[in-house]
């Protein structure tokens, strides 16, 4: 009979008995994030600054195009960060 706490597919060993989804929902849940809130910033900044100086797409665009940048530059600078932790953590397993 297997005991329940031995069960391979809750916990890895090197994971420090967290679950071994857990660090692929901080991946996603960082990048998803660096999505979601400067889209959402440059569309409501740029959709007001036009409606405040009656400019009508400028700033939605402006707006948009920055975070789109921050965006990109957040994603890369968080991929980074796990992929340094992964390389850490293969060289810590041999």
């Amino acid at each position: 009979m297997v005991d329940a706490s031995q069960n391979s597919n809750t916990s890895l060993p090197a994971s420090g008995g967290s679950p071994w989804w857990k660090p692929a929902m901080q991946v996603f849940g960082e990048v998803s994030t660096w999505i979601a809130g400067p889209a959402i910033l440059g569309a409501v900044g740029g959709s007001w600054l036009d409606k405040h100086y009656g400019t009508k797409p400028t700033f939605l665009i402006i707006c948009s195009v920055v975070a789109f940048a921050v965006s990109i530059h957040g994603i890369f600078k968080t991929i980074k960060k796990y992929g340094d932790k992964l390389k850490d953590s293969i060289k810590n397993q041999e």
